[in-house]
């Protein structure tokens, strides 16, 4: 039921980092007031630059080893495991600084404070934090900076010029965070959060997540099925506006709105914003339940990813709930109504594909059942209406029903994707299954079944006036097993003939129709059948007349889907 419902949704609000991205971090730029830096040289941690990498490795819970090649692992958060591994790089093995600066105490990440601070004897006699986080975060909270080795007020100037260096790094897509070191210690207090003020900015450290290459298809797919992508990170706005204008989610024009923002908009401002924005950056998991409850209050179906514990609510509270396989939390998943086992954006818009195929298949083994059993019904009615006797046996009503109608049902059951199903708008989840054109159609078909085999029945009682209702009923019987197996293969697509949806791409519909099509001539040929299913032996040009009879109603509907098409159809 998760995936059919999928199959109608109207936007995907996905995360960024490893949902679009590939979530494969890497350190490439580095910034210390007043200068650029490559972060592949070779530091000590009494340097500014050593500073900056070897203490965003110590305030991570990333591990490192080295692997039977001698090359660095490391295991972890991939922003986390980027930092430890840039620092080993450039000499600062974190495995060795642990062991002279141990941490003391700390102060987790979490996604109201977007930042980490841990305590370590930097100096071997007082306690010094080292916090990493978003640069906006950590900036507001520093009244120094460290610049050549110095510690110096954070002027104004000095403040700009650290936002201009975080800007620009965003806006060219990367990922960034800021390290400072708070004032040290002699001893640690019982209230950790109060020493993460007048912290002493050391720089600023850039890192690349390049989109997956497969994001910018999956989006445009999604586009041409009528499905927005809203994306929802909680990176600084230039750098997920960069990521989303690369994989076509966001223009040139388009804005980002941020989380403050977000916070202070009344609902009549979000549901108006909902409609245009398709990024939203530093957001919190609270943030992320009111775009959902505002895109549901605009009618939209809407599909949510989320990884964490705070994301439930919002999994909850979407139409479909999408937990990350590889780092959502179990809480997380059990919230969810699917879990994406490989965390990739692709994979939801296929899943997308799937529940429409499973929802179209099960519309057409419905229509293809109720129109069938409609058309018994007129012939039963009318046969009796018009004098002509009962021109179905009850043995051969319960086989048109335990088999002609059974093994094409389970055939449409398995019908693999339609062409052109991902090019049609999102399916209104009030429809019902049977829409007013489906009902239509199934009237059409039924009475033109209808007719044909009364034309058979009335063929078969003059082939023998002996025996005219056995002749008439056999005519009768064979002429609707056949129309039916033929029939199937025309509810194969609802606007389109079988040999434009792949004539032979279902083999399960040819197996149904063969073994009916075997089964009814058994029924008619072997000489102790016969007298069961009360019928007669039939003449070549019987067969003839009865193969004519049951082609007419497939190849008429097809000229009538044609007068009928679809609201949808391209």
């Amino acid at each position: 039921s998760a995936v059919e419902t999928l199959g109608s949704a109207t936007v995907i609000c996905s995360d960024k980092t490893g949902t679009l991205t590939q979530n494969r971090m890497t350190v490439t730029r580095l910034w210390v007031p007043e200068e650029w830096i490559e972060p592949r040289g070779q530091y000590t941690l009494e340097s500014q630059a050593g500073l900056l990498l070897g203490g965003a490795a110590l305030c991570t819970d990333a591990s490192l080893d080295t692997n039977e090649a001698g090359e660095y692992e490391s295991l972890g958060d991939p922003t986390e495991t980027a930092l430890v591994l840039a620092a080993a790089e450039a000499g600062l093995d974190k495995r060795r600084l642990e062991e002279v600066h141990p941490r003391a105490a700390e102060v987790p990440f979490s996604s109201d404070r977007k930042r980490m601070t841990t305590f370590h004897k930097l100096d071997g006699t007082h306690y010094t934090g080292i916090v990493k986080g978003g640069p906006d975060v950590v900036l507001a909270r520093c009244s120094r900076i460290r610049v050549g080795g110095r510690t110096v007020p954070l002027t104004e100037d000095r403040r700009q010029a650290a936002a201009a260096a975080n800007q620009q790094m965003a806006q060219e897509g990367i990922r960034v965070l800021a390290v400072a070191v708070t004032q040290p210690q002699a001893e640690l207090p019982d209230d950790l959060d109060g020493l993460e003020q007048d912290l002493e900015l050391v720089g600023l450290i850039g890192m690349t997540d390049p989109p997956r290459p497969e994001s910018a298809k999956a989006v445009a797919e999604a586009q041409r099925a009528g499905i927005r992508t809203i994306m929802i990170t909680g990176d600084h706005k230039d750098t997920a506006l960069a990521i989303a204008r690369q994989i076509g989610i966001a223009s040139a024009r388009s804005r980002a709105l941020t989380g403050p923002e977000l916070e202070v908009m009344s609902e009549a401002d979000l549901d108006k914003a909902v409609n245009e924005v398709a990024v939203y950056a530093r957001v919190s998991p609270e943030h992320k339940l009111r775009i959902v409850e505002a895109l549901r209050r605009q009618g939209e179906v809407v599909s949510m990813t989320g990884d964490g514990v705070n994301d439930a609510p919002a999994l909850k509270r979407a139409d479909i709930g999408v937990a990350m396989g590889l780092v959502g939390t179990g809480v997380a998943r059990g919230a969810a109504d699917m879990v994406l086992m490989d965390d990739n954006f692709a994979t939801i818009v296929n899943a997308v594909e799937e529940g429409r195929t499973i929802y179209g298949n099960i519309q057409k083994a419905a229509f293809f059942l109720l129109s069938a059993n409609l058309a018994e019904l007129g012939i039963m009615t009318l046969a009796l209406v018009l004098g002509m006797g009962v021109p179905l046996e009850p043995i051969q009503l319960l086989w048109i029903n335990l088999i002609t109608d059974s093994l094409p049902a389970i055939a449409l059951g398995m019908e693999p994707v339609e062409p052109g199903i991902m090019e049609r708008p999102p399916r209104d989840p009030k429809e019902p299954v049977i829409t007013s054109r489906l009902l239509t159609l199934m009237l059409i078909q039924a009475a033109i079944l209808t007719g044909c085999v009364l034309v058979a029945l009335m063929m078969g009682m003059e082939a023998d006036p002996a025996d005219a209702h056995v002749m008439g009923s056999t005519y009768a019987f064979a002429t609707i097993t056949l129309a039916q197996l033929w029939w199937a293969h025309g509810c194969r697509s609802d606007s389109k003939p079988a040999w434009q949806v792949g004539f032979f791409t279902n083999r399960m519909a040819w197996v149904a129709t063969a073994v009916g099509a075997l089964l009814l001539v058994l029924v008619m040929t072997v000489p102790f059948l016969a007298p069961v299913f009360q019928v007669k032996s039939v003449s070549v040009q019987g067969w003839l007349w009865i193969l004519i009879l049951s082609l007419i109603p497939s190849i008429v509907m097809e000229f009538v889907k044609k007068l009928f098409p679809p609201a949808s159809a391209h």
